[in-house]
């Protein structure tokens, strides 16, 4: 029971708080035609908080659709995330659900990044690019969703974690 408490407390911790989403929203769009984008949906979300050294290791599992926002079936769908990290949290990866696989994203400048990035989405195929706008504020890119299916994506950060003698926290 301790330990269960002690998993939630610091599942609780390395969440953002409330206040610090003001800058954050979903969209999808076809970046065929920018100007037409619409609020998205995160159909299934999943936090896992685990130990690791000095450091709590939260993976943020989220799938993200176009429910409700009235796209045809055919059409290829970009989704932008723009979500808020506290100051001191640390991205160390992003994955991508690529059909049944899972597969690591590269850490690279974000010039290169984006220019990559950009090309493959002229291309129509499957990438996505993680950046890191200032201090605390990210904006994550996948390319291609299918107008009524799902992309599922995942985000790994480390929080430092300050130990008393009664609990550890963030």
């Amino acid at each position: 029971m301790k330990r269960l408490l002690l998993l939630l407390s610091l599942l609780c911790m390395c969440m953002p708080a409330t206040a610090q989403f003001n800058h954050d929203f979903l969209q999808v769009r076809n970046p065929q035609r920018d100007w037409d984008a619409r609020p998205g949906t995160i159909s299934e979300a999943t936090f896992s908080v685990r130990p690791k050294g000095i450091y709590a290791e939260v993976g943020v599992y989220l799938t993200f659709s176009d429910e409700g926002a009235g796209f045809s079936t055919n059409e290829q769908l970009e989704v932008r995330f723009f979500f808020s990290l506290p100051p001191d949290a640390m991205v160390i990866d992003s994955w991508l659900w690529v059909g049944d696989q899972i597969v690591r994203a590269d850490l690279i400048d974000r010039w290169t990044a984006t220019e990559t990035y950009e090309g493959i989405v002229n291309r129509r195929q499957d990438p996505s690019v993680l950046i890191k706008q200032d201090q605390q504020h990210y904006e994550l890119r996948v390319f291609p969703m299918l107008g009524g299916k799902t992309r599922r994506v995942k985000i790994t950060y480390w929080m430092p974690m300050r130990w008393t003698e009664e609990r550890a926290h963030t």
